[in-house]
C-alpha cells in the first residue's frame, strides 16, 4: 500500500512540476495548444485554463494525502483535461495516467499484483524511449546540444541502452541491475539538461523515475501479475508505443515540450494528425 502510494505522489508531483515548466502546453495560449479533439464542442482558452487550475489542485492534494479519494481526483482531473486536448496525447503524460491508475488500487487485495504491472509500465516507458529515438533525425545530430564531447555512435549506443535497460525492468532476474541503470540514467539526463539550460519540461519526467526505480526492489511474479487486467491494459498500451514511430506517427509529440520551438512543434504536431 505504501509502494502504490508513492507512485502516485510522484506522478502527481511530476504533474505539477510539468505544468510550472511548460505554461504554453497547460495554459494555453492559442499559438499552439490547446487543438481541440471536438472542435465544434471545444471550450474556450479561459476554460482551459481553469481546467489546468483544477488538475493542480486535485495534484496537490494528491501529493499531500497519497489517499485513494486524492489520488483518483487527480487522475479525473487529468482525463478531462488531456480529453479535450490532443497536445496532451503523448507518451509522459499517458505514464504519469497509468501510474495514479495503478495507485488507485492502493486498498485492493491484490496490491502486489498492479505493482508488477507498473514495473511492466516503468520498462516498457524505456523500451518506448530507446526505440523512438532510432530515425534519422536523433541518430544523426539528435545529442549535439550536449555540452561536453561524446565518442562517435553515442545516440546509437543511447538509443541501444535505453530500450536494453527497459527490457532489464521487465525481466524478474535483472531488476537489481535494471534498478541502478533506471536512476544512473535518469540522474545523468537531468544533469546534462541542467549544464545545457535545455528542455526543461523533460527534467521533472527525467527525475519522477529516480523514486520510481523502488518499484523494481522486488522480484515479482510475472505470472500472477497477468491474471490481472490492469496489466494487460499495461502491456497493450505501452507494449504498442515503441511501434508508434515506425507506424507514420512523428518522432517526437508536441515539439514544444522538447525544444520550447514554437514553429516547429506546430509543425510536427500538425503534421501528426
Amino acid at each position: 500500500m505504501k509502494t502504490l502510494s508513492l507512485v502516485g505522489r510522484v506522478a502527481a508531483l511530476a504533474l505539477l512540476a510539468e505544468v510550472i515548466v511548460t505554461p504554453g502546453l497547460w495554459w494555453p495560449d492559442g499559438l499552439l495548444a490547446p487543438i481541440p479533439v471536438w472542435a465544434s464542442a471545444a471550450p474556450n482558452l479561459a476554460a482551459w485554463r481553469a481546467l489546468t487550475a483544477l488538475l493542480c489542485l486535485g495534484c496537490a492534494w494528491a501529493v499531500v494525502d497519497g489517499g485513494r479519494r486524492a489520488l483518483m481526483c487527480a487522475l479525473g482531473l487529468l482525463l478531462v483535461r488531456c480529453g479535450v486536448d490532443r497536445v496532451l496525447w503523448q507518451p509522459y503524460v499517458l505514464e504519469q495516467c497509468a501510474l495514479l491508475a495503478g495507485a488507485c488500487f492502493v486498498d485492493d487485495a491484490r496490491e502486489e499484483d498492479v505493482t508488477e504491472a507498473l514495473r511492466w509500465l516503468l520498462g516498457l516507458v524505456f523500451v518506448w524511449g530507446g526505440a523512438h529515438k532510432w530515425n534519422d533525425s536523433f541518430l544523426a545530430d539528435g545529442l549535439d546540444w550536449v555540452p561536453f564531447a561524446l565518442p562517435r555512435g553515442a545516440a546509437h549506443a543511447v538509443a541501444i541502452g535505453e530500450v536494453a535497460l527497459g527490457l532489464a525492468a521487465i525481466v524478474p532476474r535483472a531488476r537489481p541491475l535494471a534498478r541502478y541503470g533506471v536512476v544512473a540514467f535518469s540522474l545523468l539526463v537531468g544533469a546534462t539538461l541542467l549544464l545545457a539550460r535545455r528542455n526543461p519540461a523533460v527534467l521533472p519526467w527525467n527525475l519522477s523515475h529516480v523514486p520510481l526505480a523502488l518499484l523494481l526492489l522486488r522480484d515479482g511474479s510475472l505470472r500472477k501479475a497477468a491474471r490481472h487486467p490492469f496489466a494487460w491494459g499495461v502491456a497493450l498500451v505501452f507494449g504498442a508505443l515503441p511501434f508508434a514511430y515506425p507506424l507514420g506517427w512523428p518522432p517526437y509529440l508536441a515539439l514544444r515540450v522538447y525544444t520550447a520551438d514554437s514553429l516547429r512543434a506546430l509543425y510536427f504536431v500538425l503534421s501528426g494528425y
